[in-house]
């Protein structure tokens, strides 16, 4: 019930207070110790397939490139279809498996990594700021470190923004020629809090912004020791109408027990200080998106209750009428993972659109 919800939240922020206010809630360890076993198969798997890239000195990054099953040609070619995506905060490259397969009927590679310190990726010092700039630095050292020289690029959540901080860069003519002319065939925003001032962040992210709130929430969560169903019921209410409630919830399972279990947990108090930077560069991102000149679209669940249907209309409406703005019905936050199918199709028919020179302004 709404009453119990509340009653549990109210626990939720006692019990941080007085652990951050009594107790000197530990540091996380440096090297946590991670063990395969306690994954899904699922998870084991995506970790298999994948491998750890040392881009920039002391940045151990998570990388995934998948290709069309019995193609071998390459992907920067000019016949070629190639897909770069930026995930979100709290969560990994993970998102992506269930469009995986779809995404490679039409494209011939798919190009996936973890954010220092989120996923399978390395952690790193507690002084580390997990700005956006150093996400887009590391995304840069990614890209070149994986041979791309061309792709579609779509974003989800944080990665809105470490897209948008690249192509504030690329409008300013301030990023590494290989990225400035002719790396970007199209752009695709989805669900992300890109017009801060209209999300609705949840009373996790509340908390975890806040002084001894945050770093004990933290502990709570990494330890596994907040009150059984609190974390889980933050991520669910992002999840739309139309969720299948079992899919959800093993979704939900694997997120936090990869978290926990490769240490981005200890860290949630300090990675979600992107938002910072959302308040800080939201104007300076905005102002270089609306002179944008490549084919852009904004793809959303029209249910996200964290990200609502505010923003891509603000955005389109003020900043980029150039942009396409297209809904995905009954659908929340994690849209790839709600409606991998949907998803998938319309980022194709995405590239399709701009291969034919379709790629202007239409709603």
């Amino acid at each position: 019930s709404a009453c119990a919800r509340w009653l549990g939240t109210v626990l939720i922020a006692a019990v941080a207070l007085s652990l951050g206010l009594l107790l000197n809630v530990p540091e996380p360890p440096e090297r946590p110790s991670a063990n395969l076993a306690n994954l899904s198969p699922a998870l084991q798997q995506w970790h298999a397939g994948g491998r750890i890239l040392e881009v920039l000195p002391g940045y151990r990054v998570f990388t995934l490139t998948a290709d069309r099953p019995n193609w071998s040609g390459d992907p920067n070619g000019a016949e070629a279809r190639q897909l770069c995506l930026i995930h979100g905060f709290p969560s990994s490259s993970f998102d992506y498996r269930k469009a995986l397969p779809r995404l490679l009927a039409g494209f011939h590679r798919v190009v996936m990594f973890d954010h220092v310190g989120f996923g399978f990726s390395g952690q790193l010092p507690a002084n580390y700021s997990y700005s956006i700039q150093d996400h887009a630095d590391v995304t840069l050292a990614v890209w070149k470190a994986l041979g791309v020289r061309r792709c579609h690029a779509v974003a989800h959540d944080m990665g809105d923004s470490v897209l948008a901080e690249l192509l504030t860069r690329h409008s300013r003519g301030l990023l590494p020629d290989r990225f400035q002319h002719g790396f970007f065939q199209s752009v695709t925003f989805t669900n992300g809090g890109m017009i801060i001032g209209l999300a609705s962040l949840r009373l996790s992210q509340r908390i975890l912004r806040l002084p001894l709130l945050g770093p004990a929430l933290a502990w709570l969560s990494a330890s596994g020791l907040q009150p059984p169903g609190f974390v889980n019921q933050q991520l669910r209410s992002i999840w739309g109408p139309g969720a299948d409630e079992a899919q959800r919830n093993a979704d939900i399972t694997d997120l936090l027990d990869l978290n926990r279990e490769f240490g981005a947990a200890w860290n949630l108090h300090r990675s979600i200080r992107y938002l910072d930077d959302r308040f800080l560069f939201e104007q300076r991102w905005l102002d270089s998106l609306g002179s944008l000149r490549l084919p852009c679209r904004l793809l959303w669940g029209d249910s996200d209750a964290v990200s609502p249907q505010a923003i891509p209309r603000t955005l389109h409406s003020r900043y980029l009428p150039q942009c396409r703005l297209h809904f995905l019905t009954g659908v929340g936050h994690f849209l790839m993972m709600e409606a991998p199918i949907s998803w998938a199709d319309f980022l194709i028919s995405v590239a399709k659109e701009t291969e034919e020179g379709g790629g202007g302004a239409k709603v």
